[in-house]
């Protein structure tokens, strides 16, 4: 993800924040969240989340959110891959070694239930959906000890592993401490269903704060 597209999106949370600001019924219920954390059930990797959100009512926020998920390869297409460049290995007497990850770009609107923002500790649940854009890479190499190793990654085919996007479901939820009337810490779960050929469920654990305005 490139410095610029960050920029663009830190721009568009900014933008949203000064124009929902100075709404009077808006008091207090503007809320803008950063929570980072780590993918499980694939690849072990970084998950990060910027979130803008409305409180409807002291129960109930609406919010747009844009999430980083650094590695969420499945297990099964790892085995693909592998199985792929030994299979073509193994005509040449060898063996192959491969690695691979799966990155995912997430845009998604959801919906909180909460209890009240002012408990010292409340519990949420949350749920929606949105867009999940795929990049991903892989490499195989044959391993010879005779003649030296050789690249052979064009001779393993793996469609999930090129640029897409997909549709994305989500639902997950946490606990929130406050910190004080106007910051909290969430700490919470969430499940990512990624559609495709190839559907991808991936999970992950994350703690961040959010600031109400």
């Amino acid at each position: 993800m490139t410095s610029s597209f960050k920029a663009h999106v830190l721009k568009f949370a900014v933008l949203g924040a000064l124009v929902a600001a100075p709404l009077p019924a808006m008091a207090q219920s503007l809320v803008i969240g950063q929570a980072g954390g780590v993918t499980v059930g694939n690849q072990r990797g970084g998950a990060a989340q910027t979130t803008v959100g409305v409180n409807l009512t002291p129960y109930l926020r609406i919010t747009g959110e844009y999430g980083h998920l650094s590695s969420i390869l499945p297990q099964s297409v790892a085995d693909d891959v592998n199985a792929q460049a030994n299979t073509y290995a193994t005509q040449f007497g060898n063996t192959a070694t491969t690695s691979g990850t799966l990155r995912a770009d997430t845009f998604s609107a959801l919906v909180r239930v909460h209890t009240d923002s002012k408990q010292t500790v409340g519990a949420y649940l949350e749920a929606g959906g949105g867009v999940a854009h795929l990049s991903g890479s892989y490499f195989a190499t044959m391993v010879d000890p005779i003649n030296g190793n050789s690249d052979i990654t064009s001779q393993v085919t793996e469609p999930l592993l090129t640029s897409s996007t997909q549709g994305l479901f989500s639902i997950g939820g946490g606990v929130t401490f406050a910190i004080n009337g106007r910051t909290g810490l969430d700490v919470g779960y969430r499940f990512n269903r990624i559609s495709g050929d190839t559907p991808i469920n991936s999970g992950s654990f994350y703690t961040g704060l959010q600031l109400r305005f």
